[in-house]
């Protein structure tokens, strides 16, 4: 008896052992992500002067590349010159000068081997220097010996000359803090896990805590308005907080025509920027909205949105404005109301859905929906509606055994009029409905009620709205127009077809990479492409072992709705941007983004699981979670190293 405790024991510690080794792996993976990442970095810090780069050339033998400036700020402890590694099979060397007042500073030896495998490379002062504010600099490279293998990033001027590209860098951010950061968000994030997986917590569980965690670093990593469009969402989410459904124009027919007139100061000085560093957030959060003036604020983009799209934002901003009058806090309150009602719809998706919910875990935590979760963005709250819409009829079909009570009656008109509301793409998913059986009902003559009520509802709001936002439609891409591409598609629909083909051909794998998040930001980051084929790689091995399907087994009216409804989607979203974003005549398809299919991957996994599949062992992937929880904090350790990098 002795002898098989102590094995016991053995095998108990044995197996802890073994998790300890695997987390301590995993740990070590992150770091040398990091430091990878790192390495390949721009200097961090808050750059307040530079020239980049519009043009690139070899450094050549005779060649010489210069630029003379005026420091802005006191102090300065390197340059930073954009260089490329262009060849790999030579290795001359070049010389980099640093002159003050024509008074040589300091002078560097560079080759190929010696610069960063980054598009910049850091040459730093021994000895920093001040009272720089007002000084004439100069920048030489030259004195190249050989082929050097390595391009120059030059600026055209007016005059047809180039100028050496440049970063001034007074003060750098030590990229040793933003690896001890990451180390330590990775440890806290084992931990975490390994108490989820002890306790063995449910699934929606799970989702709430690595959700609340990464949308905690999201705020970090992804810093206000730098999320598509995030200007555009927030005074529309500010209009709505007003009280002001519909906006109005200013006589003009392009999209900043259509917006509404708000008090000065309502947008932070930086809103011209596609890339807003935390440098930007630091220095306008004192920022005050001006209370004495007004201007006008185009937004047509989002003027086209229903006000529910923004209910959520709206009300975070809407509270935050009873006590501040800072935009950056009133972004960041919208960001938070957003980020919690998309956390909440999924929790309780996920909570309710007879099926699928280990897929409905990773599902909200792709990269590119927690970057839209926690920004102004409406596409957030389109998918957690389409979700928990799906989940709350599956759970009609196969958990319910009862007729519907009156509050999931009620929460049956409120997701299906929220969700008619969104996106008229998104519209065809309220067919949905039908998979209820009738005999949730009270009756066969209460059914068909409901379903002429719900039909009512769809198309009252549906088109509705649809008559009010064509008032916002204008030219949003020269050569576009809506009614002869339509008309085209009606005369000619193998044409179409052909450049819908064409398209995927083309962007296909764009779209699958996007969808996870391989460009974040304004789509203008780039992520590791394995982190994005990784997420993909888990979600297929998610559904491939079907080890959340127990006891179901769907039936094929429940299949053909599932897959019809999700493939009519798939249409309309080509067929929407075929006319709306694309020049009449081009051969393709433009303006399609991966994370418009993100809502399709639910209803269309589900329709497309075999029956044999369809009764599979339950329990919880806890190494995929692990999984894809990495992928995330990697992805958001990209997002934050580019956060820490200020593009004056």
């Amino acid at each position: 008896m002795k002898n098989k405790k102590k094995n016991r024991s053995s095998y108990s510690l044995s197996a802890e052992l073994k998790n300890a080794l695997k987390y301590l792996l995993i740990w070590g993976m992150i770091l040398i992500f990091s430091a990878y990442l790192l390495s390949d970095s721009e200097i961090l810090g808050n750059v307040k002067q530079q020239a980049r780069p519009d043009t690139w050339s070899m450094i050549g033998a005779g060649g010489s590349f210069e630029e003379e400036f005026t420091c802005k700020t006191n102090r300065l402890s390197g340059v930073e010159l954009f260089l490329s590694t262009e060849s790999a099979s030579v290795a001359g060397t070049f010389q980099i000068t640093l002159y003050q007042n024509e008074r040589e500073i300091q002078s560097w030896q560079a080759s190929r081997l010696t610069i960063s495998s980054g598009d910049t490379t850091y040459f730093r002062l021994d000895q920093k220097l001040t009272e720089c504010k007002g000084q004439k600099f100069r920048i030489v490279l030259d004195g190249a010996k050989g082929d050097t293998g390595v391009a120059a990033g030059l600026v055209s001027q007016k005059d047809d000359t180039q100028t050496l590209a440049y970063r001034i860098i007074s003060r750098p951010f030590p990229k040793s803090l933003v690896f001890l950061v990451i180390g330590v968000a990775a440890a806290v994030m084992l931990v975490i896990f390994a108490f989820l997986k002890r306790r063995q917590l449910r699934a929606e569980v799970v989702f709430a805590v690595v959700y609340i965690f990464m949308s905690i670093c999201t705020l970090a990593a992804v810093p206000a308005f730098n999320s598509p469009d995030e200007y555009s969402h927030y005074l529309r989410s500010y209009e709505v907080s007003r009280g002001y459904l519909t906006s109005e124009g200013n006589g003009g027919n392009d999209l900043f025509s259509y917006g509404r007139t708000f008090n000065r100061g309502l947008v932070p000085e930086f809103s011209a920027k596609d890339h807003v560093s935390l440098w930007d957030i630091g220095e306008n959060a004192d920022q005050r909205i001006d209370r004495e003036k007004t201007q006008f604020y185009g937004f047509g983009n989002t003027a086209l949105y229903a006000p529910t799209s923004y209910l959520p934002q709206a009300v975070g901003i809407r509270i935050a404005d009873l006590f501040t009058d800072r935009p950056m806090v009133l972004a960041y309150a919208g960001r938070i109301a957003n980020m919690l009602m998309f956390g909440l719809f999924f929790f309780f998706a996920i909570r309710l859905t007879p099926v699928g919910k280990n897929f409905l875990v990773l599902l909200g935590l792709v990269p590119v929906n927690i970057q839209s979760a926690n920004s102004m963005s409406a596409d957030a709250l389109a998918l957690a509606l389409t979700v928990a819409l799906a989940a709350f009829v599956l759970a009609m079909r196969y958990k319910q055994k009862k007729v519907m009570s009156r509050r999931q009656l009620i929460w049956m008109y409120v997701l299906t009029g929220f969700l008619c509301l969104c996106k008229v793409v998104y519209m065809p998913f309220c067919l949905l409905l039908f998979l209820i059986p009738k005999e949730r009902f009270k009756s066969r003559k209460n059914y068909w009620f409901h379903v002429a009520c719900a039909g009512a509802v769809i198309l009252i709001l549906s088109f509705g709205w649809l008559v009010i936002a064509s008032r916002y439609l204008c030219e949003s891409q020269p050569g576009v127009d809506t009614a002869a591409q339509l008309v085209g598609i009606l005369k000619d629909p193998a044409a179409f077809i052909l450049t819908f083909v064409r398209s995927l051909d083309n962007f296909g794998v764009t779209y699958l990479t996007e969808m996870i998040g391989s460009n974040l930001g304004w789509l203008n980051i780039p992520v590791c492409a394995l982190l994005a084929m990784g997420y993909l790689l888990i979600l297929v091995l998610q559904v491939s072992g079907n080890d959340d399907m127990s006891g179901i087994r769907l039936d094929l009216p429940a299949k053909g709705i599932l897959g019809g409804v999700s493939l009519l989607v798939f249409a309309l979203i080509f067929v929407t941007l075929y006319g709306q974003w694309t020049a009449y005549g081009y051969d393709k398809i433009l303006g399609v983004q991966g994370r418009y299919f993100l809502p399709l991957l639910f209803p269309l996994i589900l329709a497309l699981k075999p029956k044999r599949f369809a009764e599979g062992a339950g329990g919880t992937p806890w190494g995929l979670f692990l999984g894809a929880w990495s992928i995330d904090l990697c992805v958001y350790a990209t997002l934050f190293v580019q956060a820490l990098c200020r593009f004056a």
